[in-house]
């Protein structure tokens, strides 16, 4: 929490000196300033990894009734190769999921005619209902299917990988997904209504994006508040 309001800090102030730096004069400022929050924010993400990972490792130890010390939260520092290769893979993996699915858009919207209008999300799905409705229908059904049947059940497989890594890290990534995919068989319905459990967490996540990011979502959806641009939605 500390470092994610520490970076959020250094992302408004940066932010404010880039929008000061106006004109032609402040090019160069504004390339240094942002090549500066680019740099802050790749070494924050992988900050926030390596703690994830010292916490995971203090969670075990506690549970185990141990006496982890709040040393133990840099473990994840100490095996950083370990955790990046593990957080590489489920990149890889999450790669190959979205390259499908964008695949499965992209003839989605190849069913369009030439001259079907897409400015807004409301407007390209009625373009898709009215000109194909059985075929977007099939779609659909396909993605969830896919849904259901691919991407969960590799996700919740694939879960408890961090938990096996910092455990025993000298075993390595490849030996952490394993276990995980070993371990989660047969109880990753299990795992998706415990998630479910915590639906309020997810509501009121969603509830705070939509109030701090509410003007772009119905732009994006072609709705029209009627507020000026100078006021924050």
């Amino acid at each position: 929490l500390g470092i994610s309001l520490l970076g959020n800090l250094l992302n408004w102030l940066l932010d404010s000196a880039i929008a000061s730096a106006g004109g032609l004069s402040g090019i160069s400022t504004r390339s240094m300033l942002s090549t500066v929050q680019f740099v802050l924010n790749t070494a924050l993400t992988f900050a926030t990894l390596l703690l994830n990972a010292g916490w995971i490792f203090v969670s075990i130890r506690l549970f185990r009734r141990e006496n982890p010390g709040p040393k133990s939260l840099a473990q994840g520092f100490r095996n950083i190769g370990p955790v990046l290769r593990l957080y590489l893979l489920f990149f890889l993996i999450s790669l190959g999921l979205y390259i499908m699915l964008f695949f499965l858009f992209v003839i989605l919207l190849g069913l369009l005619p030439p001259n079907a209008d897409l400015s807004s999300l409301p407007t390209a799905l009625y373009e898709v209902l009215t000109f194909a409705p059985l075929v977007t229908v099939l779609y659909g059904v396909i993605l969830l299917a896919i849904l259901a049947l691919i991407v969960l059940p590799i996700y919740y497989s694939l879960s408890l990988a961090p938990y096996f890594l910092m455990d025993e890290p000298w075993r390595g990534a490849v030996f952490a997904l394993q276990m995980s995919r070993c371990v989660t068989k047969g109880h990753r319905c299990d795992l998706f209504m415990l998630d479910l459990s915590y639906w309020w967490l997810g509501a009121l996540l969603g509830l705070t994006l939509c109030i701090g990011n509410g003007g772009d979502y119905l732009a994006m959806l072609g709705v029209d508040v009627g507020i000026g641009g100078t006021i924050l939605f």
